[in-house]
C-alpha cells in the first residue's frame, strides 16, 4: 500500500490561524461523507483497523473470464501464471478502498501493451467484510469483486509469494488514524470533492496546475509540467483515500494540486469554500480553489 504523502511544493495560502480567524459564519458543522457505503446482504464494514491482507481468489470478478489470484500487502499483485500486475491501493478502516495497476513483472516475457484491464479493482471504492472474506464495491454499492481465502498449498502460489503474515509498519499505522480537522473546518464529502481544484495563487507554467476528480473518484490533473492521473474518494470526518499513478518528473515551479489532495489525510471545507488539506496531525498543508480545468 504506497500511499501518496507528498509535502506540498509551493504557497500555503493561509495558516490555520487565519481559517480559524473566519469565525464559524456558513460553517454547517461536521457531516459524514455523503457517498455511498452499502452493506449488501451478509457483508458489514471492516471492524476498526482492520483491512483485507493476506493472499485471496476473487471470484466473479468483473472482466475476468476465470477466478484470479491477489495478493494484499504493501502493494497489490494480481497472480497470472508466470507473470503478475502489481497495483497500488488504499483503505480506511470505515470501508474506503481505491487502486490502481501501476505495472507488472514475471519470469515470462510480459507484453504490457496486451495485459488485460483490471475493471473490478479500478472501479472498487468501497471494501467489506463477508463471512469467509470480502467484497470490494463500485461507488453506486455494487460488487465487482468477492475475495475468498486462498489455500497456501495452491499451484497458484509460487513460492516466491510468501504468506504476508504480519501487518506491515506503514499500514499498521495509517489504520491508528489521522487527527480530527481543525475549527471551523467541516469534513469535506465525496460530493463536495468533484469538479476542478486549483491553486489559491497564480502559478507561471505553460499548463494551469490543476486536479478534476469525477462523481466515482477518477483524478486527472497537473503540477503545471506533469501529467497526473489517479484515484481519491473521501470517507467519515474528510479523511481522505487515494492513490497517484507514477508520472513524470519534469521540474518546474508548479504547484502539486493532485498531491495535496492525495496526500492529505483529511480534506475539510473552510467557511469561504476553500478546500484545505491537512496532515495526521492536524496541520495545514495547503489549500485550494475550486475552479474550471485549463483547455
Amino acid at each position: 500500500m504506497q500511499r501518496t504523502r507528498m509535502a506540498g511544493v509551493g504557497v500555503v495560502a493561509l495558516a490555520l490561524a487565519s481559517i480559524a480567524g473566519c469565525g464559524t459564519s456558513g460553517s454547517t458543522g461536521p457531516h459524514v461523507s455523503t457517498g455511498p457505503h452499502v452493506s449488501p446482504s451478509g457483508t458489514s464494514p471492516p471492524a476498526g483497523g482492520e483491512l483485507p491482507l493476506g493472499r485471496w481468489v476473487a471470484h466473479d470478478a468483473v472482466g475476468e473470464p476465470t477466478e484470479v489470484a491477489v495478493r494484499i500487502g504493501e502493494e497489490l499483485e494480481i497472480h497470472r501464471g508466470c507473470w503478475a500486475q502489481r497495483a497500488t491501493w488504499d483503505a480506511a478502516p470505515d470501508g474506503g478502498f481505491v487502486a490502481t495497476v501501476t505495472g507488472a513483472q514475471g519470469a515470462c516475457h510480459v507484453d504490457l501493451a496486451a495485459a488485460p484491464a483490471v475493471p473490478w479493482l479500478e472501479t472498487a471504492r468501497q471494501y467489506r467484510r463477508t463471512e469467509r472474506g470480502w467484497q470490494l464495491l463500485a461507488a453506486d454499492g455494487s460488487v465487482t469483486a468477492t475475495l475468498l481465502p486462498a489455500d497456501a498449498g495452491s499451484p497458484r502460489w509460487p513460492s516466491s509469494w510468501p504468506y504476508l503474515a504480519a501487518v506491515p509498519d506503514a499500514i499498521a499505522t495509517r489504520s491508528a488514524g489521522p487527527a480530527a480537522l481543525p475549527s471551523p473546518l467541516r469534513p469535506a464529502t465525496t460530493a463536495d470533492l468533484t469538479g476542478t481544484w486549483l491553486p489559491p495563487v497564480t502559478v507561471r507554467t505553460s499548463t494551469r496546475p490543476f486536479a478534476t476528480v469525477s462523481a466515482v473518484g477518477d483524478l486527472t490533473g497537473s503540477d503545471g509540467c506533469n501529467a497526473t492521473t489517479g484515484r481519491v474518494t473521501v470517507g467519515e470526518g474528510g479523511r481522505v483515500v487515494a492513490v497517484l499513478r507514477p508520472q513524470t518528473a519534469v521540474g518546474c515551479d508548479g504547484y502539486p494540486v493532485a498531491a495535496n489532495l492525495a496526500g492529505a489525510a483529511r480534506l475539510g471545507l473552510a467557511p469561504d469554500g476553500r478546500l484545505v488539506a491537512v496532515d495526521a496531525r492536524g496541520t495545514v498543508t495547503a489549500e485550494l480553489v475550486r475552479g474550471a480545468a485549463p483547455r
